[in-house]
């Protein structure tokens, strides 16, 4: 009888502890961090005999019994919700398969900001274009020589530390600044003379033996004639070049031996290098469109199209002259390579976001013309390479602009710059070309008025600012 009452015990603490484990299996589905957290901390000594073995105990017991269907539940729910949303995405994606074709097409959001031309009459920059000229064709040399000169005296070193090729622009501005101040005391020397010294003087000078004649292709020095009428001639004419050891005189001399220009000039040509990319602009956007594309190529330049009118490319005997023109027309050349004369890579696009605003601009007006109530020409996307082609386009027609404008100081022996000179060179530009200049003035004397009321009434407003100011308690 000992034997089975030893048996009925050892199933009574089985039972217990399986209830225990179904207690603790409870509050773990539930709630289990607040039973732990409270129960533990209260009983320090036995945490290390109950919670230990329990925990080890329980997990391998159980999934063959209790506890299998618990982490299936767990886990099953979440397969469930991801489940959904793969069957989901096949099922939108199937949709929009089958509604792609019904669905209108979304239409190219149009840029309404206000142009920069509404207002100045210009949306390209009269500075940027003054100093492309300036600073890398007419005053190249002096203006290099200057940015090394400030370097130096940065560095607080002399004029005995310029490098060669900085020697030599000091030493033409010196003879030339010795030359011009030697011809003023030859004028002061001549009017110094007596009617007959005076008389003798040009009789000489013009004598039947043409020793001293001027030649416009040869320049004749009046030295040594000078010399031969009076060996004394130049005996009161010194020269200082004490003030050349100073790296600040020199930055000055070379600043005003530069050639300048005039307000009105530079706003001259900025006028005519936007007329130039409008009409690059009006015929490429018009033939792009014209052949249902729409991305703008350079393609579309390559020649003027015969539906538009002849005054709407009237610049295009210009642009056919020009280097980057064959360039792009040739499809076997690397175009990446190209580099124009007098300027780096990186300056020759600088005319790129111009380049954008403009054509903003004649998409508007070709919309206008044409009545587009489908916006197919604002639409129109201008590509990458056609804005690097414009650009391009602009700094080699400002270079040769360049070149000439220097020619034309130098032979009225000026150091400004003025209309009449921008003038003359872009009638001979234009002559040389075989285009009637017509055109080109009329848009470069209205944008001039408009340009004029924008600086009037901006001056205007700053008027009113500071007399509002000024009234002010």
């Amino acid at each position: 009888m000992i034997k089975p009452q030893s048996k009925k015990v050892e199933p009574k603490k089985k039972k217990l502890v399986k209830k225990n484990t179904l207690v603790k299996t409870t509050p773990v589905a539930t709630e289990t961090p607040v039973p732990v957290a409270t129960k533990e901390p209260k009983k320090t000594p036995s945490t290390t005999e109950t919670p230990a073995p329990v925990a080890t105990k329980e997990p391998k017991k159980t999934p063959s019994t209790t506890e299998t269907p618990e982490p299936v539940a767990t886990k099953e729910p979440k397969k469930t919700a991801e489940t959904p949303v793969t069957t989901e995405t096949v099922s939108t994606k199937e949709h929009k398969k089958t509604t792609a074709t019904k669905e209108p097409k979304k239409v190219r959001t149009v840029n309404t900001k206000q142009l920069n031309s509404e207002k100045t009459g210009l949306n390209i920059s009269p500075a940027k274009i003054k100093n492309l000229i300036s600073n890398n064709i007419i005053n190249k040399d002096i203006y290099s020589a200057i940015s090394e000169l400030n370097m130096l005296e940065s560095s607080n070193k002399t004029v005995d530390d310029i490098s060669d090729s900085t020697k030599q622009v000091l030493n033409d501005i010196i003879n030339e600044d010795k030359c011009h101040k030697k011809h003023q005391y030859v004028r002061k020397k001549y009017e110094s003379l007596s009617e007959d010294e005076k008389l003798s003087y040009n009789k000489i000078k013009n004598s039947e033996s043409g020793t001293y004649n001027k030649c416009v292709f040869v320049s004749q020095p009046t030295d040594d004639f000078n010399l031969k009428f009076d060996t004394n001639f130049y005996k009161g004419f010194s020269y200082d070049m004490s003030s050349f050891q100073n790296i600040s005189d020199v930055i000055k001399l070379m600043t005003k031996k530069k050639y300048r220009f005039s307000n009105n000039s530079r706003l001259y040509i900025s006028a005519f290098v936007e007329l130039l990319i409008q009409q690059l602009a009006h015929n490429s956007i018009y033939t792009c469109v014209e052949n249902k594309k729409k991305i703008v190529q350079v393609e579309y330049n390559k020649e003027p199209n015969s539906n538009l009118d002849s005054g709407d490319y009237s610049l295009y005997n210009i642009v056919s002259n020009l280097e980057v023109y064959k360039l792009y027309k040739d499809l076997t050349v690397n175009h990446d390579e190209f580099v124009i004369n007098n300027l780096t890579k990186e300056k020759q696009y600088q005319f790129k976001y111009y380049v954008s605003e403009i054509c903003r601009e004649v998409k508007q007006t070709l919309t206008l013309k044409y009545n587009d109530s489908s916006n197919v020409y604002n639409s129109t996307s201008i590509s990458k390479q056609f804005k690097n082609y414009c650009s391009l386009i602009v700094c080699e027609v400002l270079n040769i602009i360049g070149k000439m404008i220097k020619v034309e100081v130098e032979s009225r022996s000026v150091k400004t710059i003025n209309d009449t000179v921008v003038k003359t060179v872009l009638e001979q530009l234009h002559a040389a070309n075989g285009i009637d200049f017509t055109k080109t003035s009329e848009f470069i004397s209205n944008t001039y008025k408009k340009f004029n009321m924008y600086k009037h009434t901006k001056k205007v407003e700053k008027s009113n600012k500071l007399d509002t100011v000024d009234t002010t308690p």
